[in-house]
């Protein structure tokens, strides 16, 4: 849990203008490597816009060991969902025995339904959910279900697979969303407490401590402006979050 929590801490501080996704990769690796963990392979950072949640420029966390490698620069203005996985096995995950619970609709696809229970439940969806991945049992009861296997079927629905790794193995997960601001990285979720009790957890041998001593400023979703004022505001006006630890 620490080392999930310190790499997604510093590979927060990367989403800024003139860096890269090969930093947030380099960064959430380096920290998996001290502390003898494996990057998840279904651990992504997403390029977020109007409608769309995972954009052009989303990539994988995991350094990759085959295939080719693209870098994606960061540009003032971009929104990215930041989300670091870390296990204590091989991080290669495999699909439990749970059915999914998280589902998002598939607005690129059309399909005329055949079961009544099928375009009640289809129809609910539409009129509550947006295309961002939402929990079904929010949304319909238990004799709504009945529809659903058409829907996925047929792919007007996707589901969200649960994941596991090896048995006895261990798993962490830290998720943010993080706008690129002109003057750096700005976070606009809530932090979580953090799990670190003091420095002793942290290598000596590493830099780690010496990436957290920078500032991540912060904002509320509610509270960012439109596109045309984003650009006018400054650091003063931000909340700067607290950091991991106090470092002298």
């Amino acid at each position: 849990m620490v080392a999930a929590y310190l790499a997604s801490e510093i590979a927060a501080r990367q989403i800024a203008p003139g860096k890269s996704s090969k930093d947030v990769i380099n960064a959430i690796n380096n920290v998996a490597k001290e502390f003898g963990c494996q990057v998840a392979e279904h651990s992504f950072t997403s390029q977020l816009d109007q409608f769309v949640f995972s954009g052009k420029k989303t990539f994988c966390n995991k350094v990759k060991t085959e295939g080719p490698m693209f870098d994606h620069e960061f540009n003032a203005g971009e929104t990215y969902s930041l989300d670091v996985i870390l296990s204590t096995g091989t991080g290669i995950s495999k699909t439990s025995e749970y059915a999914p619970t998280i589902y998002s609709r598939n607005v690129n696809r059309s399909y005329r339904l055949k079961l009544k229970s099928s375009r009640l439940l289809f129809g609910k969806v539409c009129s509550a959910q947006s295309i961002f991945p939402f929990l079904m049992r929010e949304t319909i009861d238990e004799r709504d279900k009945m529809g659903l296997s058409e829907c996925v079927k047929n792919e007007l629905l996707i589901p969200y697979s649960v994941s596991s790794d090896r048995n006895g193995e261990f798993v962490a997960q830290f998720k943010m969303t993080v706008f690129v601001h002109h003057s750096g990285p700005l976070r606009l979720t809530a932090p979580v407490p953090s799990p670190l009790p003091d420095l002793s957890f942290i290598p000596e041998t590493s830099d780690i401590a010496s990436k957290l001593s920078v500032n991540l400023n912060q904002m509320p979703f509610c509270e960012l402006p439109k596109n045309a004022a984003i650009s006018s505001i400054s650091p003063p006006q931000l909340l700067v979050s607290d950091t991991v630890m106090q470092i002298d």
